[in-house]
């Protein structure tokens, strides 16, 4: 005869009323949940807790693209382009295919007013897009503004290299006779007046 479990037993009735009860209580927002939940508060313009649940997100998941570009946009929102950089930085190591992370970086850390730091990230998109006249033209920009012409001359001649410009001659011109290198700069003047318009 089989033995009848004696349901009387306090320990049976807990664990009972522990498998019914387990289900009921609120379920754990999955990840992506969370992430709608940050970007809804982004939206919202409510940074701080953006930001926190983010952090959160990245802790549980710290290679999710989404979570990070996410988390960048709010420091960058939040007026800190400094911890935004170095978190595209990130990402562009993550996802290398995708460079314009390192456009990003360079961005926020030219309004963080680290210039060193995104010419580095300019000079790394630009091994992956060469051919890239508008950022060889902004890094001219910078080292021109630094007082670097020789780098900036170096980028301007990049860039004229891919694609000829009125304007880019001029300028080519121009640092040609700062270094107080005349031929190269009559040269280049020549060049100018030459162009088509």
């Amino acid at each position: 005869m089989k033995k009848l479990i004696h349901w009387k037993h306090p320990g049976w009735i807990l664990f009972i009323l522990l498998l019914l009860f387990s289900g009921c209580g609120p379920k754990e927002p999955t990840l992506d949940e969370k992430i709608a939940q940050a970007e809804a508060l982004l939206d919202a313009g409510q940074l701080e807790a953006a930001i926190r649940l983010l952090n959160n997100c990245q802790e549980e998941a710290p290679e999710r693209v989404d979570v990070l570009e996410a988390l960048a946009f709010a420091h960058s929102a939040q007026g800190d382009p400094l911890l935004s950089a170095m978190i595209f930085a990130q990402i562009a190591e993550l996802v290398p295919d995708r460079a314009e992370y390192r456009l990003y970086a360079a961005e926020s850390l030219r309004e963080a007013e680290e210039d060193d730091a995104a010419i580095e990230q300019y000079r790394m998109y630009l091994l992956t897009h060469p051919r890239d006249t508008a950022v060889w033209g902004t890094l001219a920009n910078i080292y021109e503004d630094n007082g670097s012409l020789p780098d900036a001359l170096e980028c301007l001649l990049a860039a004229e290299q891919i694609q000829s410009r009125p304007d880019q001659k001029m300028r080519i011109a121009r640092l040609y006779l700062a270094r107080a290198n005349l031929a190269q700069a009559q040269a280049w003047f020549s060049r100018t007046l030459d162009a088509p318009a």
